[in-house]
């Protein structure tokens, strides 16, 4: 019978990069993600319940502080790009060296002797997703990882009342206020 636990454990950066880290991070990710999905339904419901939406009629009212939607959207960008560096550090166990950004990682591992056809494909898979990711990957005060872990405070966006519902508008996502006022909520474009 062989001992699990040894296979799990921080000795084994691979198996535990992929099984532990990158798991974990991801349930984070997920987790915050529920959280500020939950956060607008229960909005949209209480704006049901006491007949808001009904009183504003066409008219739209714009307040302020979304400070658990502000806490739980930046808590989901940086567990999303912990999920991402964990994987690259995992990935990297690989080919027998050490890396943990997953911005740089397709640069580090194309230059790998071993198993050039697996790097290659890493690399390829890499760039196919690499745009849907620019918000926790962008150089610089440009992504959103960037601006929330060292520049400043940003927020899930401005709360939009309607009689169609809440909406975010702004934000890290640059979220508009949409036509007709049917849009996605910011937990539908996080998804």
């Amino acid at each position: 019978m062989i001992d699990i636990t040894l296979e799990l454990s921080g000795d084994h950066p691979h198996v535990n990069g992929i099984l532990g880290n990158v798991r974990g991070a991801m349930a984070a990710a997920h987790y915050h993600a529920n959280q500020l999905t939950e956060v607008e339904s229960d909005v949209n419901r209480i704006l049901e319940n006491c007949g808001a939406k009904n009183r504003l009629g066409r008219a739209t009212m714009d307040i302020g502080c979304t400070r658990k939607m502000d806490i739980e959207y930046q808590a989901f960008v940086l567990a999303f790009r912990r999920c991402l560096d964990y994987l690259s550090r995992a990935l990297a166990c690989y080919f027998m060296t050490e890396l943990n950004s997953f911005r740089s990682f397709p640069d580090a591992i194309a230059k790998m002797k071993k198993s050039p056809g697996v790097a290659a494909a890493l690399v390829q898979a890499h760039a196919r997703h690499v745009d849907q990711l620019a918000f926790v990957l962008a150089e610089g005060r440009r992504s959103v990882r960037n601006r929330v872990a060292h520049y400043e405070f940003v927020s899930s966006g401005c709360v939009n009342l309607t009689a169609q519902g809440f909406f975010l508008a702004g934000g890290g996502e640059e979220l508009r206020l949409p036509e007709k006022l049917r849009g996605a909520r910011l937990g539908e474009v996080l998804s």
